[in-house]
């Protein structure tokens, strides 16, 4: 049967996540809308799994590879290691770091360093199971970047819902998932400076505090349990992103028109991508 205050309490969190980052947010500001993209791609991942303490701690590694631009362009890798502690039956806990591995198609080879917080909320009735997660991420760029256009450091948060159900029978169990991300500290342009006398925009002093909706995440997917305990996993991802992009030049300054000689491009781009891609992940436990 389902727990009344399993449901309250995710409910709870779920709404936070969602209206919080959406009070926040909102800018009145003019953008230039770009065309949107269209892309498809594929994500393959292995990796282990070690019960420490049974049904309360475990330790995961795994190394997961992507590529995207229509299967033609090895986009990076996350190599990752977690911790997940169980505090009640149906609350657990989740710390985890991962080493990223980048590769722009602008910018080219880079290193990121990620960690994470997450909070997973379950409630079952029969065989089916419904799982509330809410992660708070923070990525930190370690290659060259331009600071007046992003932070060095991104912080987002994640909420998703997931369901599964465990057929009877069958070591397959189908689910679909949900989630939205939300970034927390996008370059806010109500604190961009506009110079008369130049009739150009800047941003050398760069406020990191604008929160917008940033993506909305689908899987389709099934997982198999292998007579070793072993887990298969075979999914369908889509996003939807949705990016202002900030464009300034190395000091923080509007760039000149690259179409007319006199005038400047504009500096603030609403953007829209999709992507699909299939997904294959295999964990070992030890």
């Amino acid at each position: 049967m389902w727990n009344k205050k399993v449901i309250l309490l995710s409910l709870v969190i779920a709404s936070a996540g969602l209206l919080f980052p959406t009070a926040l947010s909102g800018q009145t500001l003019e953008y230039t809308q770009t065309d949107p993209t269209f892309e498809a791609g594929a994500r393959v991942a292995a990796g282990i799994e070690k019960s420490v303490i049974p049904k309360t701690l475990t330790f995961s590694l795994d190394e997961q590879l992507r590529v995207n631009g229509n299967f033609s362009h090895f986009q990076r890798s996350y190599t990752t290691l977690g911790a997940d502690y169980r505090l009640l039956p149906w609350l657990k806990t989740g710390l985890s770091y991962s080493l990223i591995v980048n590769n722009s198609s602008s910018n080219g080879w880079g290193l990121r360093h990620r960690g994470a917080f997450s909070l997973t909320e379950t409630a079952r009735s029969g065989r089916l199971k419904i799982a509330f997660r809410e992660k708070i991420q923070a990525t930190y760029r370690a290659d060259s970047m331009n600071v007046y256009q992003s932070p060095r450091t991104t912080w987002v948060l994640k909420t998703r819902v997931k369901a599964s159900y465990d057929l009877r029978g069958s070591r397959f169990t189908p689910y679909a998932s949900a989630e939205v991300r939300f970034l927390l500290n996008g370059a806010n342009p109500a604190y961009f400076v506009y110079d008369s006398y130049t009739g150009r925009m800047s941003n050398t002093s760069p406020v990191y505090n604008d929160v917008y909706f940033n993506r909305l995440r689908i899987n389709l997917g099934s997982t198999y349990k292998t007579p070793r305990r072993n887990t298969l996993d075979f999914y369908i991802v889509g996003d939807l992103c949705y990016d202002l992009d900030i464009d300034f030049n190395s000091k923080g300054k509007q760039k000149k028109s690259s179409l007319y000689n006199s005038g400047y491009a504009p500096y603030m781009y609403l953007s829209d991508s999709y992507f699909v891609g299939a997904g294959f992940a295999y964990t070992f436990k030890l």
